[in-house]
């Protein structure tokens, strides 16, 4: 930062030591700055909601002989997803959690057709919680090729990490597979996991990407008879954003020579918002409304509208200039 430094506070107006009015009391978000000295009062965001788990079982065994996993198993209290259904490309777009709780997450599964790919009944040997359901093991998805079959989950935050187990049983012929990731990160993945046909559960970490996304790859190993096979697949994280109970504002830079600006938003997810700009604390007076928007580095500008993403946050670039002696900033719906 060059030239003058300028002070900033950044809160809900009725935090402020200073007699307010009703329409101040209703300004959630509001930055003051100065042309003396700048400090910083980030705002903190809500918490996010402790880590839940999806429970899947690939291959409900329909057309194939297999065992669908009931959604309650006795004696078990978790929920389970049954996913495959004998079908190409299952997409499933309301996945619960284990307590059967909503999720927005949707898993979709590109198997394609043919012999090489698919569902299958495999009557597989036992495995260890939450695997140890037999309708779980009994089927899977299998992969008799060396391809990768994508198992892409959308709907998760975004450039958030997650929890993956999954396991193989196959009590007769076939091979170890390999886990590749493809969108996301994984420092876990590498090049590949190998997942051993009848071995332990295999567990590793992947951050989805910027929308929210994460894509797995499954396919044999190595080339040869009896395909590689999944029979079940749990994932742990957070899936539904905290929603503040009004957009915050945080992370407040300003150039005094330049007037450039940037700020943080963290606000309900895909939501448009615009920043208002005043000289009173009241709004009463508004010098420019909404402020002009130069640019995102998180989030979608459209003029002078900032979007936010599916996690809900967004940084913003704007300019306030440099002759303002007292300036109030907050967050809106257009």
């Amino acid at each position: 930062m060059r030239g003058r430094t300028r002070r900033l506070f950044g809160g809900r107006a009725d935090i402020f030591p200073i007699k307010t009015t009703t329409s101040a009391m209703k300004a959630a978000n509001v930055i003051i700055h100065r042309p003396l000295a700048i400090t910083f009062l980030l705002i903190t965001a809500a918490v996010l909601a402790d880590a839940e788990t999806i429970l899947i079982d690939w291959g409900d065994g329909s057309g194939t002989g297999g065992v669908s996993a009931p959604s309650f198993p006795a004696g078990d209290g978790k929920y389970w997803n049954s996913l495959g259904n004998n079908t190409a490309n299952p997409t499933n777009a309301a996945l619960i959690d284990s307590t059967n709780g909503s999720t927005p997450v949707t898993v979709t599964v590109s198997t394609g057709s043919g012999s090489v790919s698919g569902w299958g009944d495999f009557n597989g040997a036992a495995a260890p919680d939450p695997y140890d359901e037999f309708s779980v093991r009994d089927d899977a998805l299998f992969n008799g090729d060396t391809g990768a079959i994508p198992i892409t989950f959308s709907g998760l935050l975004a450039n958030t990490e997650y929890d993956f187990t999954m396991i193989s049983r196959r009590p007769a012929s076939g091979r170890d597979g390999k886990v590749t990731i493809t969108t996301g990160t994984s420092t876990d993945i590498g090049s590949g996991l190998v997942l051993v046909l009848n071995g332990d559960v295999l567990s590793f970490s992947a951050t989805s990407d910027a929308t929210g996304k994460i894509s797995l790859g499954f396919a044999e190993n190595t080339a040869g008879g009896g395909g590689a096979v999944m029979n079940g697949m749990t994932i742990t994280g957070d899936f539904t954003a905290s929603t503040p109970a009004a957009p915050q504002l945080s992370g407040f830079t300003y150039d005094p020579v330049t007037g450039n600006s940037e700020v943080s938003l963290k606000a309900a997810a895909n939501t448009d918002y615009k920043l208002v700009e005043a000289s009173d604390l009241d709004f009463a007076t508004p010098d420019q409304d909404p402020v002009t928007l130069l640019g995102a580095s998180i989030g979608t500008v459209n003029e002078n509208t900032i979007t936010t993403d599916g996690s809900g946050n967004a940084t913003v670039q704007f300019n306030l200039g440099t002759a303002n002696s007292a300036t109030f900033i907050r967050a809106e719906t257009p």
